[in-house]
């Protein structure tokens, strides 16, 4: 959604995961296309779809690296996702490839030789950067973000996110509680298990509940199904 507002357009997507593959085919008129980037039939079913100067863009997949993992980087058989991204621009011929993953990958060892050797084999240039959403919208998201270019493109540097004169808080955005019905307010009660669930992790509650004056703690894959 976000390069379509920029005026880009998009050619195809990819993934590897049936379900998600079936809600984006369903979601967009561009070919969507099941399978690993790691895997050389995924990139020759894009090619059939990429023919002209394009961005590969991926967020790769994290849990090798964060710090809330087994830090198994490379030996984690899901790191094969960020050297099959760049396997796949490569031969596609990519102008740019837009990756993001955790934080920790700034400092991994493993992601920063494959970034070096792959450049030294192939000439693309590299610029990455840590970025923080809560400097200019109140929630938190450090994430580090890195273009690997082909080098007919003259260098450059990612830019930090702008950063307001104060700190951005909930309440700069929402000054109000949502207006509810008596029902829907009692979906969000937690039950006595859930109350004893939330107080039992780490942090207790307090760690799980939102203060309107300061950003919103980062929103993690678990929320969901944190209880």
């Amino acid at each position: 959604r976000g390069y379509e507002a920029c005026g880009a357009q998009v050619l195809c997507h990819v993934d590897s995961n049936p379900k998600f593959h079936a809600w984006t085919s369903a979601r967009s008129s561009a070919p969507s296309i099941l399978g690993s980037v790691a895997d050389p039939y995924t990139v020759y079913e894009v090619s059939k779809v990429v023919h002209e100067s394009h961005v590969l863009s991926a967020g790769t997949s994290c849990q090798p690296f964060s710090g809330l993992g087994d830090g198994l980087q490379g030996l984690d058989p899901r790191s094969a996702s960020f050297t099959g991204i760049l396997l796949m621009g490569y031969f596609l011929g990519s102008i740019a490839m837009l990756l993001e993953c955790t934080k920790e990958a700034m400092t991994s060892d493993w992601i920063q030789s494959q970034l070096e050797a792959f450049g030294r084999q192939t000439g693309y240039q590299i610029a990455q950067n840590i970025l923080h959403l809560h400097d200019t919208w109140p929630s938190k998201r450090t994430r580090w973000w890195a273009v690997v270019y082909h080098p007919v493109l003259a260098p450059f540097s990612i830019p930090s996110m702008p950063s307001m004169r104060f700190q951005p808080a909930i309440v700069h955005l929402l000054q109000t509680m949502l207006s509810m019905s008596p029902a829907q307010f009692e979906q969000l009660v937690l039950s006595s298990y859930e109350l004893r669930k939330f107080s039992e992790a780490r942090g207790g509650i307090g760690a799980s509940i939102i203060d309107f004056c300061k950003a919103m703690g980062t929103a993690t894959h678990s929320w969901g199904s944190q209880v």
